[in-house]
């Protein structure tokens, strides 16, 4: 059975923080931010979300590191700073390592649903990525049942990837398959739709597979 929107989005925003400490809730200028490279290349409609503000305020703070690097919450940030230019925006510290905060990230982006079929198929490639990153990755024929060890329990696999984000198993191998190809060919990018360009990705993976047989 599905979640509700309102269970997924509580379920990610769980995923993404429990792997680290957070030590306080601060007032931040938006010029103190430093923004890194990021994962999306589009953040959407702004006006929609700048609407809300009035109406609510910002229901869930940004997140940031203890030097004020961001976190995620790029798409609240611009849309905040938008609307109150560098006025003092509420945000979260965690302390958080370098994967653990590409992974927060990542796992952030997937629940918008605003994402372009791209970003989202890298946003799902990134979770599974830094998933293994940080805990490990479930070697060819290791179990990962509920008969598994603790320790093989612990470690991250695509069906991993899937029960964090609510989404089936094919769908990760897809956005894998996609994020990989897009990397080497960027025509693949340039489709229109995923169906279109998951039918050119096997297409460029099957011609690989077949000439790395022959050579």
């Amino acid at each position: 059975v599905s979640l509700g929107d309102s269970e997924k989005r509580r379920r990610l925003h769980a995923e993404g923080s429990k792997m680290s400490e957070e030590i306080k809730t601060i007032k931040i200028r938006p010029s103190e931010i430093k923004i890194g490279r990021r994962i999306r290349s589009e953040l959407g409609d702004l006006d929609s979300l700048i609407s809300t503000f009035d109406e609510v305020g910002m229901l869930h703070p940004i997140g940031i590191t203890p030097d004020k690097t961001l976190i995620f919450g790029e798409r609240r940030l611009k849309a905040w700073q938008k609307k109150y230019g560098d006025r003092q925006i509420e945000a979260r510290v965690f302390s958080l390592d370098e994967n653990k905060r590409k992974f927060a990230e990542f796992v952030e982006n997937v629940e918008r649903k605003d994402l372009s079929w791209q970003d989202r198929a890298r946003s799902i490639s990134g979770v599974d990525r830094y998933g293994r990153k940080i805990f490990g990755e479930v070697k060819e024929r290791e179990r990962t049942d509920l008969t598994a060890s603790a320790a093989e329990a612990v470690k991250w696999s695509e069906l991993k990837t899937a029960e964090t984000l609510n989404i089936s198993p094919p769908t990760v191998s897809d956005a894998k398959l996609l994020t990989k190809t897009m990397e080497k060919h960027p025509e693949v990018a340039k489709k229109r739709t995923q169906r279109a360009a998951l039918k050119l990705a096997r297409k460029i993976k099957a011609k690989e597979k077949g000439e790395t047989r022959l050579a």
